[in-house]
């Protein structure tokens, strides 16, 4: 316990630096030891988690995910693939990776990170961050932040809009029209009610519209 708790202050000290190495320990031990990092009460930076391969990501998110429910860690962990068409990436699902990444540029370009649902028109406030990437997924090249945000679609309850507008920004930035919303990047109008299924996000998204006023939103999986 001696040992973990020196390795831990080591870390803490040396995080100015900008950049932390450790080696000759566990992966269970070190992403107990960056649990313990990101916890820091007067640290608010967001932490990235270089690994070796993409297939490793997934794997470390859901331990950090785990172990930080644990620790009652409330931060999100994000995945910043490589986008590759060759070698073993190329058997991922090219689309999965897309989503993975939208969804980190978009918390990391929000001010107020990833936009979460809890009712009508309100948000989660902003939470500290964990990366998890490779070497190339981080030096892939990308939008500029401002650039992101000029893209964004967005739905507030009160809002008067064009309709028809609004579903032809919806093609144009990729989504596909359908009966129901089964998967992301799809959306469905019938009557008054508009669904959608954002790329980055997690769960869908109801808007309910009284002529070209939104009533009511709220998420749905």
């Amino acid at each position: 316990i001696n040992g973990i708790h020196s390795l831990l202050k080591e870390i803490i000290g040396a995080r100015d630096t900008g950049v932390i190495q450790v080696l000759g320990t566990s992966p269970g031990l070190l992403q107990l030891l960056l649990l313990g990092l990101v916890q820091e009460p007067n640290d608010n930076r967001n932490l990235f988690i270089i690994l070796p391969h993409t297939k490793e990501l997934p794997v470390w998110r859901s331990e950090l995910i785990r172990l930080g429910a644990a620790s009652h860690w409330r931060g999100d962990v994000f995945l910043l693939p490589h986008y590759s068409v060759w070698g073993p990436e190329k058997y991922i699902h090219h689309l999965d990776l897309k989503r993975q990444r939208l969804a980190c540029l978009d918390a990391l370009a929000s001010e107020r990170g990833r936009a979460v649902w809890e009712g009508e028109g309100t948000a989660t406030p902003p939470k500290r961050k964990i990366i998890l990437t490779t070497l190339p997924g981080l030096g892939q090249m990308t939008l500029a932040r401002q650039a992101l945000l000029k893209h964004y679609l967005k739905l507030t309850v009160g809002q008067t809009f064009d309709l028809d507008q609004f579903l032809t920004s919806l093609h144009e930035i990729g989504y596909q029209q359908t009966s129901r919303v089964e998967e992301r990047g799809l959306f469905a109008l019938r009557g008054g009610i508009l669904d959608i299924s954002p790329i980055q996000s997690p769960f869908a998204v109801r808007a309910e519209l009284m002529g070209d006023e939104i009533i009511s939103l709220r998420k749905f999986s």
